[in-house]
């Protein structure tokens, strides 16, 4: 009995994209849902890049874990949304327009996130680098 061949991987610019993103006292929580109309698997984690008035920013990116769901969801069925979580802290940087960049499958796209996120994270201490955390893609 053969198997079947799993499905392509997911592009980028072939996803519907969806994204919410709430400040917080000392940071930036962004919920990126990502759905496809045929099956495609994903990365445990999505290649992302911060970019505050069109340029990325230098930060370090760290595992955001997402507590009891630490199991990487590498499929989207048709029609079936996938998320992963991004949170930004500590940005003592320029301010500036928001804007999340994201490569899957060789392609990228840039989405800003909005009037209510210009400014990014505060800035809690200059000594301390920036951080960006980024879940697993999960089920949503």
């Amino acid at each position: 009995m053969a198997t079947a061949a799993p499905p392509p991987f997911c592009r980028a610019d072939a996803l519907q994209r969806y994204w919410t993103a709430q400040g917080a006292t000392q940071g930036l929580q962004i919920t990126l849902g990502l759905y496809a109309d045929r099956a495609c698997r994903l990365p445990a984690r999505p290649h992302v890049q911060v970019l505050v008035a069109g340029r990325p920013v230098r930060l370090r990116q760290v595992p955001y874990r997402l507590g009891a769901e630490n199991a990487p969801r590498r499929t989207i069925a048709p029609r079936r949304p996938a998320s992963v979580v991004l949170r930004w802290e500590n940005w003592c940087g320029r301010r500036g327009p928001v804007s999340i960049r994201l490569t899957l499958g060789g392609a990228t796209v840039v989405a800003p996130l909005g009037s209510e996120t210009t400014s990014g994270p505060a800035c809690v201490d200059r000594a301390r680098p920036s951080t960006l955390g980024v879940s697993l893609f999960v089920r949503r």
